[in-house]
């Protein structure tokens, strides 16, 4: 192989700055899911991009349970590329919504995997479609912002292939996205960039996977590493930090394998650098009116004692504090910078006179829920309650006596203050720049809501399933409720919610007859028995025979939105994949079809099933004993999650071995090490901390850290790795400094005032 060739490999599995792939040719790339987020290689900051169209967040597509819907706004978003260049759109997000306090939860789906799947497979197919790129990502077990780049994921066999994995590998499969995102974290072990079983042994080998699989920005520590691995591309261009890496590692290289990898990685890059040269063309899309429908589609009436519809000409007061700067994106590397903000206030009094004490009024419409400095990309929640104040203000409101319509907004679900004595309850999510147009179009009732809860919505934080596993001061993360996430925890121990998986009221109302099943399709038909035209999701659970190993009560298997006009009814068939009666075998090493009597159930939402069918199935015996490892997990009316101990048996049956990345202290940090672990041991991190918190108010004047921009930043500053915060430092932690803050960290205080001086080589691997 002559040295050109190598060299041109070698360019190929770096990025070209921060948002381009290649080098003549170049392609550019931009964050999404919900609207385009381009920005110039020169830009400063986070929110420093172009004006775009801001689509609901997935959480809000999630809820309308529409896989045309969200074809729609996919294909809106190809156009804005295709207008503005653009050739691969990093998106959709489909990892499993495991706590309710995830800060970047209104950037995935759902918490369960065949409704993420498939939406996400939707979503790809539109996009791709158009010649237009896409990622799928975080790719995997990326389940929380708190110390989302160094933390390790430890997921059992079943839980992991059934529940984490599951998703993926439906928008894999159907879907077909030209490149998949590896997560920042590590998953049992290992960086997902590093993980060959991951990226090789599961993407490639067994989902069949042919695309290009990219790092998240700065999620690569290893390049040569994650090369070998199955990764192809490191993102953003590691500034020549890398390339020593693996230039050494190909003059090691005695059996070829390095090369062979390389040779794999640079070819994956090239065919998709060449592949999005292929012929755009624009179809003249209406952008804002495909917001405005996505955004009514995905509304969710949680509550209605008779307030809505709103009468004509009924005498409103509007208040809370989304009223007039309405929360309708999230923030991170997904905010958009949009043309128009929504005007809430303007929109209520072009149709209803809006009077100024509640007092005068017909109804309260109350605008709350979420801020944005609540919920957000780099940070977690610390709680589902809302504000004290909002709390506050609520009970004022309802104190005058007057009947209140809580219209809400949030990217997760939070407890609803006094939500028995509120006469509504419309969810919003997170709706998009057209979000004042949509609450008008469901208010009127020119519109009946069609959306339906994707994640379960609880009581408080002690009764969810991870309560006591995940968001802790720890970067060794266990997933001890196992294949209880979400609804399957629920559901299955008969645990209270505010609102359930699939909850969703209507204007109209709907009856089902004429259930049919097979193994591989169920039929039904609904009418529209009620006063409006409305849409219905048609759900489909199956409900598993009991088992001496975990198993859920009941799962999702099967979905589908139809609209129907009052008085219409249709008859609709939903096909059942083969998983519908599969479990994971750890001990096979695949899944496997269990014999058994299943119930095969058709309803509007998990605690409204309205038809049920027995379906005998054959297939194995399988025998694996749970009981004494988990005993609650066989106990109705518990509220089960593994002990320590119990966990620790489950995990190392698989054949994991716990793992302490907490407590790394001297002589053991290196690149993936953060400042935050730094400052436990370096005086010079803390100097350097100091440092970079009075840069911080340079960059960001007039904001506090509690911005949501500014410490999404800190955050990443300080739990993030070293070697990604030197990356895209701009040149302010240079190779000499990253080393001397290691080598200070571990002990080594004379070494790291050589290196501040530049004494010394950099050697790979080099301890220092």
């Amino acid at each position: 192989m002559n040295d050109h060739h190598l060299q041109k490999q070698t360019d190929l599995v770096t990025g070209t700055g921060m948002w381009h792939i290649g080098d003549n040719p170049s392609i550019a790339v931009s964050d999404g899911p919900n609207g385009l987020r381009k920005q110039s290689e020169e830009a400063a900051t986070n929110n420093d991009s172009i004006l775009s169209t801001c689509y609901p967040t997935e959480v809000t597509l999630a809820d309308s349970w529409n896989t045309e819907m969200v074809q729609r706004v996919a294909d809106a978003l190809a156009e804005e590329c295709i207008k503005e260049d653009v050739s691969i759109l990093l998106g959709p997000g489909v990892n499993i919504k495991r706590t309710p306090l995830g800060g970047r939860n209104f950037e995935y789906f759902s918490e369960d995997p065949y409704l993420s799947g498939k939406l996400g497979a939707a979503y790809i197919h539109a996009i791709e479609k158009r010649n237009i790129r896409t990622s799928l990502k975080h790719f995997a077990g990326n389940s929380q912002e708190r110390f989302r780049m160094t933390y390790n994921s430890e997921i059992d066999e079943r839980a992991l292939h059934e529940i984490y994995l599951r998703a993926f590998e439906i928008a894999v499969t159907e879907g077909k996205p030209s490149t998949v995102m590896a997560s920042y974290n590590r998953l049992n072990g290992v960086y997902s960039c590093q993980n060959h079983v991951l990226l090789t042994d599961i993407l490639r080998r067994r989902w069949k996977y042919e695309g290009a699989v990219i790092s998240d920005w700065g999620a690569c520590t290893d390049l040569p590493a994650s090369v070998k691995a199955g990764m192809d591309l490191e993102m953003p261009d590691s500034k020549g930090f890398h390339r020593p890496d693996l230039e050494q590692a190909l003059n090691e290289d005695t059996d070829g394998t390095m090369h062979q990898a390389l040779e794999r990685a640079a070819g994956n890059v090239d065919r998709l650098i060449q592949s999005s040269e292929t012929k755009k063309v624009l179809h003249g899309t209406d952008c804002h009116a495909i917001a405005r429908e996505a955004a009514v589609d995905g509304a969710v009436l949680l509550k209605n004692e008779g307030a809505l519809p709103l009468e004509e000409n009924a005498k409103v007061y509007a208040a809370g504090p989304l009223l007039e700067k309405m929360r309708i994106q999230g923030g991170g590397s997904s905010h958009i910078h949009i043309r128009k903000n929504p005007d809430m206030k303007a929109a209520l009094e072009k149709e209803y006179p809006l009077v100024k004490e509640p007092g005068d009024a017909d109804l309260i419409l109350y605008f709350g829920g979420l801020s944005e400095e609540t919920e957000g990309e780099g940070f977690d929640r610390e709680t589902l309650e809302l504000s004290e104040k909002e709390v506050r203000d609520i009970r004022n409101m309802l104190d005058t006596g007057r009947p209140m319509v809580f219209i809400a907004f949030g990217g997760s679900p939070f407890v609803i203050p006094y939500r028995d004595d509120m006469k509504a309850i419309l969810y919003m999510g997170l709706p998009g720049e057209a979000a004042d147009e949509a609450v008008m179009e469901l208010i009127s009732g020119r519109t009946s809501p069609g959306g339906r809860l994707s994640e379960t919505w609880p009581l408080s934080l002690a009764d969810v399933p991870c309560r006591d596993c995940c968001l802790k001061d720890t970067r060794d993360i266990e997933y001890r409720e196992s294949i209880y996430a979400g609804y399957r925890y629920y559901d299955t121990f008969h645990v209270p919610v505010q609102y359930s998986f699939g909850h969703g009221l209507s204007y109209t109302q709907f009856r089902y007859t004429d259930l049919h099943c097979s193994k591989n399709e169920v039929s039904a038909t609904v009418e529209n028995t009620g006063a409006y035209d409305g849409a219905e999701v048609v759900q489909i659970y199956i409900e598993n025979p009991q088992s001496d190993y975990l198993r859920e009560k009941r799962s999702l298997h099967g979905f589908c939105k139809v609209f129907l006009r009052k008085g219409e009814k249709k008859t609709v068939r939903i096909a059942l994949d083969d998983r519908a009666f599969q479990i994971w075998s750890p001990e096979r090493n695949d899944y496997i079809t269990v014999s058994g009597d299943y119930i095969i159930e058709a309803g509007s939402g998990l605690n409204d099933i309205r038809l049920r069918q027995p379906l005998h199935v054959d297939g194995v015996q399988y025998e694996r004993n749970d009981r004494e490892i988990c005993p609650a997990c066989f106990r109705e009316g518990m509220k089960p999650a593994f002990t320590a101990e119990g966990f620790r048996k489950l995990y190392e049956r698989d054949g994991h071995q716990l793992s302490d990345f907490t407590h790394r202290g001297k002589g053991k940090l290196d690149r993936t090490a953060s400042l935050r672990e730094m400052t436990k041991t370096s005086p010079l991190a803390g100097i350097f901390v100091k440092i970079a918190r009075m840069e911080m108010h340079r960059m960001y004047p007039g904001k506090d850290m509690n911005d949501p921009e500014v410490r999404m930043t800190w955050e990443g500053l300080m739990d993030g790795t070293i070697d990604a915060a030197a990356i895209q430092s701009g040149g302010a932690i240079s190779q000499n400094l990253m080393q001397a803050l290691i080598a200070d960290a571990n002990g080594h205080h004379a070494k790291a005032i050589g290196k501040l001086l530049g004494i010394g080589n950099r050697n790979r691997g080099e301890k220092v």
